[in-house]
């Protein structure tokens, strides 16, 4: 049996449907600004579905070097010495 001071059934369903919406609201905003940082980065007023890989205006970022020396440059980096907060 429902007391007074017992929340109505859905009301835990509303609260879980309003932070959803709110997250979702954040994720869409912060989206849109980063969108928008890309569109004056390359030098146009709306983004279309076709600039959305393009992320700079004089081209996007190449890997320099053959893929042998990538290879090597990237086993270097992760196989150097690792380093702890206590040394």
């Amino acid at each position: 049996m429902l007391s007074v001071l017992d929340p109505p059934p859905n009301l835990f369903l509303r609260l879980y449907r309003v932070l959803k919406i709110n997250f979702f609201w954040k994720i869409l905003q912060k989206l849109n600004q980063i969108k928008k940082s890309q569109a004056g980065r390359i030098g146009i007023e709306e983004l279309k579905f076709y600039d959305d890989l393009f992320t700079f205006r004089d081209g996007n970022a190449v890997p320099q070097g053959t893929p042998d020396e990538l290879l090597a440059a990237a086993k270097k980096m992760y196989t150097g010495p690792v380093k702890t907060g206590a040394d």
